[in-house]
């Protein structure tokens, strides 16, 4: 057995007992054109999405290994096909690994937001942004955005996305701002975002600035727990709050990790 070989069926030892079966159960293959089996198409679908090459690469390098021998059209239509059979493996990869989101998420529906940046292929190949959100515990994607990477609107903005409320959306330090803050605040909706103590200004409940230690520790004079802070995109003015368009009411969370006071972030 070739070493090649070798090390595909050890990754594929990773995966569900019955991955094939939920291929054909979820309507990713109905017919193997250019594919011998169902274990190539898996194979192949996998260096695209795993490597990170473009579809029409993924085509040459699989036919190059001797593994399939598609065009990048086909292989487009193939993973489209595949969406439902790939979210649920990743879904019982949960599972077997012990991971059980619902019964933390207490029936809340929770959102996953974030953005990247993709090239076209080639030197002068375009820069674009794209937006998206992906739905817990279900892995299922409800907002695509394709913007261009310059310009107005094409930044990371929590007020993109279609906001419910109720939900909780969690977000990382680049949508970390008082306008995205207030956005998902006033569709009666809860934020969890990574702190970014520049872009998002911190009061107290007396106007006073909230200020952290270096590295990312948070000193609260207090026991470890939960600090009620103001978040906005004002400033404090003869003792008053900022607007309430630009404010909300937040909470910075402490915790200990390796004897240390760490800050949470959670508005």
């Amino acid at each position: 057995m070739s070493a090649m070989r070798e090390d595909w069926q050890v990754l594929l030892s990773l995966f569900p007992a019955g991955w094939a079966e939920l291929g054909r159960s979820t309507g990713a293959v109905t017919r193997l054109r250019g594919f011998d089996s169902l274990n190539d198409l898996f194979r192949t679908l996998l260096l695209h999405v795993g490597c990170g090459w473009s579809l029409r690469e993924t085509a040459v390098q699989a036919k190059l290994a001797g593994i399939a021998d598609v065009s990048d059209v086909t292989l487009l239509n193939r993973l489209r096909q595949s969406e439902e059979w790939l979210r649920q493996l990743c879904q019982q990869l949960w599972k077997e690994n012990g991971v059980s989101l619902e019964p933390a998420l207490k029936g809340q529906p929770v959102r996953l937001v974030d953005a990247t940046v993709v090239k076209e292929p080639g030197k002068t190949g375009g820069q674009w942004r794209i937006h998206y959100s992906i739905r817990l515990p279900s892995l299922e994607c409800d907002h695509f955005d394709l913007t261009p990477v310059k310009g107005k609107n094409t930044g990371e903005r929590l007020g993109r996305f279609g906001l419910q409320a109720g939900e909780l959306v969690l977000a990382d330090a680049g949508y970390s701002n008082p306008p995205g803050v207030a956005a998902v605040v006033g569709h009666g909706a809860d934020v969890c975002v990574r702190l970014n103590r520049q872009s998002l200004p911190l009061w107290d409940e007396k106007g006073r600035p909230f200020v952290s230690g270096g590295g990312g520790r948070g000193h609260f004079g207090g026991p470890v727990g939960a600090t009620p802070l103001i978040a906005g995109g004002g400033e404090w003015r003869n003792g008053c709050r900022p607007e309430p368009s630009q404010q909300a009411e937040v909470f910075v969370m402490s915790f200990l990790r390796h004897g240390q006071i760490y800050q949470s972030d959670v508005a």
